[in-house]
């Protein structure tokens, strides 16, 4: 998860100064609750900046992002 490197806003702000995909990381950004929602009701994952996350959570995360590199 990128929230562990980097601070949400600034993402947003380089998502959104890309010069590709900007309609579809618009509208991921706008989407976030109802996308988070979605997610939660189906179980696929936490939506939480790492800072909101527990410990366990946080190496959770970091062993998933290995395994999807």
């Amino acid at each position: 998860m990128i929230a562990r490197f980097i601070d949400r806003a600034e993402v947003e702000r380089h998502v959104r100064a890309l010069p590709f995909y900007r309609w579809c990381y618009e509208t991921v950004i706008a989407d976030c609750q109802p996308l988070a929602a979605l997610y939660e009701e189906h179980g696929l994952l936490p939506l939480l900046p790492a800072g909101d996350m527990s410990q366990a959570d946080q190496q959770l995360a970091a062993l998933e992002a290995e395994v999807m590199v």
